[in-house]
């Protein structure tokens, strides 16, 4: 695979820490295939999720889907499309 190729191509080769998470995204769900490799063990990050997300409620990601466009046009953005659920 070609980024393993560039990963293995770094002056002094990939730091230890750094992991190839291969997804092929036409036939993968890419919050499928990270929550398998966080369920795997990805480097104590389900003892950080319990702590920070399940117990101290420190950190969250999402918003609700009449939230998007508002917030995209106080940026100056717009929302083209909506891709998330589907009432």
């Amino acid at each position: 695979m070609a980024d393993k190729r560039r990963l293995r191509a770094l002056p002094g080769g990939a730091p230890e820490r750094v992991r190839l998470i291969e997804v092929d995204f036409e036939t993968a769900d890419l919050a499928d295939v990270l929550a398998d490799f966080l369920a795997d063990g990805g480097h104590g990050a389900a003892a950080l999720h319990e702590e920070f997300v399940a117990k101290r409620r420190v950190w969250r990601f999402g918003l609700a889907p009449d939230e998007v466009g508002p917030l995209l046009e106080r940026h100056g953005w717009a929302e083209r499309e909506q891709v998330g659920v589907k009432p």
